[in-house]
């Protein structure tokens, strides 16, 4: 099953664990082969965000909307605070 790694542990035990880039290594509590194994994986897949690929416009908006530093440009003039003794000069 895809995403789905099996690994057996020093004790004998089969833990079965969610691998997908853009989420955290998750323990699955269902078995291997189940139905209830399907239904969870697709669950937690579902959450992992929209993969963009780089240098299209979509990732760039994406970028753009989570506020990147690269994309906020040079400080305005409001922003910037004058000392008290220049500041009627």
């Amino acid at each position: 099953m895809k995403y789905v790694h099996r690994i057996v542990g020093k004790d004998g035990v089969e833990r079965l664990y969610l691998r997908k880039l853009g989420l955290p290594s998750l323990p699955l509590k269902a078995t291997w082969g189940t139905e209830a194994l399907r239904l969870e994986v697709e669950g937690l897949v579902s959450l992992a965000p929209a993969k963009c690929a780089p240098s299209t416009l979509r990732a760039a908006l994406r970028a753009y909307e989570t506020c990147e530093r690269r994309f906020r440009g040079p400080p305005s003039l409001d922003a910037v605070s004058l000392p008290e003794d220049h500041a009627g000069a």
